[in-house]
């Protein structure tokens, strides 16, 4: 890969593992929005169905 000869072997490796991790908490952190989003919406709908 291009991207290792650019920051330089073993550094570049590190970065590149880092900024995954990254990228691994940033999608867990939406994925949680995501479903809190939704149980929103049901507990929204839930209410409003009781409600009458």
């Amino acid at each position: 890969m291009a991207d290792e000869e650019d920051y330089g072997g073993w550094r570049g490796w590190r970065i590149k593992k880092m900024m995954q991790r990254i990228c691994a908490l940033c999608r867990a952190a939406i994925g949680a929005l995501e479903v809190n989003r939704s149980r929103k919406k049901m507990m929204a709908v839930a209410d409003s169905a009781d409600g009458g």
